[in-house]
This record gives C-alpha cells, sequence and structure tokens, in this order.
C-alpha cells in the first residue's frame, strides 16, 4: 500500500465518520465507504434516468393507443349515427369527427340526444307523405283528445303556433 500524506478538513471527516483519534485504517475505510456510497449513487442514478426514459416511452405509447382508441370510438359512433340512425348529415360526420376526436363519451351524449335526421329529398324520391298530413286537417282539441299535442308541438313547431294562435286568439 502507497502511503500519502492528505490533509483531511473537518467536513470531509464528518461525513466519513472519524474523528480527531482516527488512525489510518479508519482514515482508508471511511475513503472506501465512501467511494462506495459515490458507485451506488451512480448506479442508482442511472436507474432514476432509465426509468424515466421508461415511463416517457409508456406514456407516449399509452397516448397513442387512447388515441387510436378513441379514433376507432368515434369513428363507429358516427358511422351509426350516419348510416343506420340517420341522425347526421355526411358534413356533420366530419366536422364531429374534427371536433370529437378525442372525446367519444362527449359524442355519444350528443349523437344520443338528436333526433333522427329525414332528408326532405329521401321523403321525396320514396314518395312518402309527410307525417304532418296527420294533423293538418285536425283541430287543436282533436290534437289534445288524441294524446299528440307534445309530439305535434315538439316535431311541428311553427304549426303548433300557428294553431295555438288560431285557436286562442
Amino acid at each position: 500500500m502507497k502511503k500519502i500524506t492528505l490533509a483531511i478538513t473537518p467536513e470531509l471527516m464528518a461525513q466519513m465518520g472519524l474523528t480527531d483519534a482516527a488512525d489510518e485504517m479508519a482514515v482508508a475505510t471511511g475513503i472506501k465507504n465512501l467511494a462506495d456510497k459515490a458507485k451506488k449513487y451512480d448506479t442508482v442514478q442511472a436507474a432514476l434516468v432509465k426509468s424515466e426514459q421508461d415511463k416517457t416511452e409508456l406514456t407516449n405509447k399509452l397516448a397513442a393507443l387512447t388515441g387510436d382508441q378513441n379514433k376507432k370510438d368515434v369513428g363507429a359512433i358516427l358511422d351509426k349515427a350516419l348510416t343506420v340512425d340517420k341522425k347526421i348529415t355526411v358534413a356533420l360526420k366530419n366536422q364531429f369527427e374534427k371536433d370529437y376526436a378525442g372525446n367519444p363519451e362527449g359524442l355519444k351524449v350528443i349523437i344520443d340526444a338528436m333526433p333522427s335526421y329525414a332528408s326532405i329529398t329521401d321523403q321525396i324520391d320514396k314518395g312518402e307523405k309527410s307525417a304532418y298530413t296527420k294533423y293538418e286537417s285536425k283541430g287543436w282539441d282533436e290534437i289534445m283528445d288524441a294524446g299528440n299535442m307534445a309530439d305535434f308541438k315538439r316535431d311541428y313547431p311553427q304549426q303548433y303556433e300557428a294553431l295555438h294562435k288560431k285557436t286562442f286568439a
């Protein structure tokens, strides 16, 4: 072993757990313990950096998976609303895809609250008569007695107002 003369500050002695009466062996042991702590620190620091990198990578993967799932969910909700339920138009579908890309739950609430959409051209093409015709020849009392006033008011608000004014004016 090589002997060297070393001046040790009181702070360093305290860190090594030495007293003023420490001999060469105690100083060597103290230095070895500090070196071991430094190695452990480097190992722990490297593990911490690796853990933070792993966390970032997993967070990014989760965000990508969540985004993909949200996109699928939004697409399924909009496809059903467009083709099956007939609640939206293609233009509205495209707008909803942008506006609700990350919020399929919010989109579902909106779509569920919407009534079915029946375009006028579809009604004309199918030769269907408007559902309003069942109310056309009826008066206020007849609609009320049939229990259809709530539907009439909801489905035909302008005609409801006109009939209300005509009946109660």
